[in-house]
């Protein structure tokens, strides 16, 4: 269901015509804990490298992020200069989708919640088919042959409920 909804976006985004264009590069979750530190700030694929593929990372919250002690992901939007930089965090409730360029500056907040609750993620990236090569530095978090292999709309018709066949037996 996720990847039907979110298939017009991200063909928008990569600029692609079908669903069928776009290929799962990471499928993963993180889990922060109760007493987590904050990440470092860091961009899941490098500014520098000209040819690499656009990639569209998208984090599924699956606890509500709107608790200010569960430390949202925090997004730092493209600026000119480090003197500019915005430090957005992205409180919402469970099921909301943030999604942002891979080269966004980004990290996981420090867990501070005291009632023991942890905040895990459901993360993805995707790119168009045929964009480029591969970012350098993603985790593939998949196995390597199946990176690029699984397309949004080979994962939507995998999930969609098979229709009845109204077979009926001829009486004999």
């Amino acid at each position: 269901a996720m990847a039907a909804r979110l298939s017009g976006f991200l063909t928008a985004i990569l600029g692609v015509e079908t669903a069928e264009e776009v290929v799962l590069l990471e499928c993963a979750s993180i889990v922060s804990y109760p007493g987590a530190v904050a990440q470092s700030w860091h961009a899941d694929s490098d500014w520098d490298a000209a040819c690499d593929a656009s990639t569209v990372v998208t984090q599924l919250a699956l606890a509500d992020l709107s608790d200010p002690t569960l430390g949202a992901i925090e997004v730092r939007p493209f600026v000119a200069s480090l003197d500019d930089t915005v430090d957005l965090p992205m409180r919402a409730p469970a099921g909301t989708v943030v999604a942002y360029d891979s080269k966004v500056t980004h990290r996981g907040g420090e867990n501070s919640n005291e009632l023991g609750t942890a905040r895990p993620v459901l993360y993805t990236t995707w790119a168009a088919r045929d964009d480029g090569l591969l970012p350098r530095n993603l985790g593939y978090t998949i196995e390597a042959d199946d990176v690029g292999r699984w397309t949004l709309q080979g994962l939507v018709d995998a999930h969609a409920k098979p229709k009845a066949k109204n077979k009926r037996r001829k009486r004999r």
